[in-house]
């Protein structure tokens, strides 16, 4: 397959992936495949033992909606393609509540040579690992290194059971948090090289 066929085939896997049908995905598993969630703790080797994880969790209720997909793809030997796709997600659940975020895929293909009886060969492409990221905002000045991690992801919001996280920076050096609703501020103090309060509030 030439580079562009990879690049249409990714997009297609991963479209399908975000309607919930998952076996264009699962189908181009190499045997050996790795797979990487965008969370801690995802990590599974091998076809069967992912294909096993989506298997458990095929009824899941979710649903998603892909928007801005852009490709990048290189090929760094003749049977080998590295594809990464770039696209905001929105998945949404049961309860009507919505969540958006940026995120990437990078699907390393390989290509399979099988030979037929007649002696025919064919190459088969074949998934070798995947990777998800959701990659958080960065300062416009941070191109490598988060030289202003401080004033720029310390106070990012996030969305807890109805409630916002709300991170910034104590001038007692102490780390506040507000885990009930309004009332009430349990205080911890933590030996913490960088030290910040913060308030989970309604």
């Amino acid at each position: 397959m030439t580079k562009q066929e990879i690049v249409e085939l990714s997009v297609e896997v991963t479209t399908e992936y975000y309607k919930n049908n998952t076996a264009p995905f699962l189908n181009c598993l190499d045997k050996k495949a790795q797979w990487y969630g965008p969370a801690q703790g995802q990590f599974l080797i091998g076809r069967d033992a992912i294909r096993s994880a989506y298997k458990a969790e095929s009824e899941h209720n979710l649903s998603f909606t892909m928007e801005n997909i852009q490709v990048n793809a290189v090929s760094t030997a003749p049977s080998f393609y590295e594809v990464m796709l770039r696209f905001y997600v929105t998945t949404r659940y049961p309860d009507s509540k919505s969540f958006k975020h940026f995120q990437r895929i990078h699907l390393t293909w390989c290509m399979h040579r099988i030979k037929a009886a007649d002696g025919t060969r064919t190459f088969i492409p074949k998934i070798l690992m995947c990777s998800i990221t959701n990659p958080h905002p960065k300062h416009s000045e941070d191109n490598i290194y988060p030289t202003h991690y401080e004033s720029s992801y310390w106070n990012q919001r996030t969305e807890k059971d109805n409630q916002q996280l709300m991170s910034f920076h104590a001038a007692d050096g102490s780390d506040c948090a507000k885990n009930t609703p309004v009332k009430g501020i349990e205080r911890r103090r933590r030996n913490s090289r960088f030290l910040r309060r913060r308030y989970y509030a309604k």
